[in-house]
């Protein structure tokens, strides 16, 4: 779900990840930001949880997991766009 913004630049979103679900290896042509409200979510290695704000850098290629038990809900916020890098990246760009 989207949030209204006044900055066009950025994009701001409420995130849920159903359990599980595995957000496909990709970047952003910005910084992206994540604010943990619910559940957690594993990327790089790393897990983060309620409260955890996560900061990506420009152009840093990742690849988000949601916790397998409880999922995840995020406030993220974002400028650019994001860039499937996968398997299937042609495909999954043309979608967005």
């Amino acid at each position: 779900m989207d949030i209204p913004v006044s900055d066009r630049r950025s994009r701001v979103r409420m995130i849920r990840l159903a359990p599980g679900f595995t957000l496909p290896h990709h970047r952003h042509t910005e910084t992206e930001l994540m604010l943990v409200l619910e559940g957690a979510f594993f990327d790089g290695g790393d897990r983060f949880a309620r409260g955890d704000l996560v900061m990506m850098d420009a152009g840093c290629a990742h690849e988000t997991v949601a916790d397998a038990e409880a999922g995840c809900l995020c406030v993220g916020v974002t400028g650019g766009e994001i860039r499937f890098t996968g398997f299937l990246s042609n495909l999954l760009n043309r979608l967005r």
